[in-house]
């Protein structure tokens, strides 16, 4: 695992690509949890090596459209490299139905 923001950086988006590349239509967030599950395996890994990394999910939003219905839920999240904090964004983007926006979605990761 990378020992720099840089690193860990490219590492994580080389990972979470096929996450990143079509739409979702499952229940469960299924595509977002794929993200977290990596961010949890880089986790163990950076342990391994003698690095500190660690994330958490600081708190989660659903950003409503002019009708009110939920068009996008969004996770913030900290991460912490060697005791340098970094935020991140992860958010599902509704491309779904106009009256269930949410049927289907997108996801996107910024750091």
């Amino acid at each position: 695992m990378a020992r720099n923001w840089a690193g860990i950086k490219r590492d994580l988006y080389n990972h979470i690509h096929p996450w990143t590349i079509n739409s979702w239509d499952d229940d469960y967030w299924f595509a977002v949890n794929q993200i977290f599950d990596q961010l949890t395996k880089m986790e163990a890994s950076a342990d391994d090596e003698g690095n500190h990394f660690y994330w958490e999910i600081e708190s989660t939003r659903y950003d409503k459209d002019e009708n009110d219905n939920p068009c996008r839920k969004r996770w913030f999240l900290r991460l912490i490299l060697n005791g340098k904090e970094k935020f991140g964004t992860v958010t599902a983007a509704g491309c779904g139905t106009v009256q269930e926006p949410l049927s289907r979605y997108d996801v996107t990761f910024v750091m």
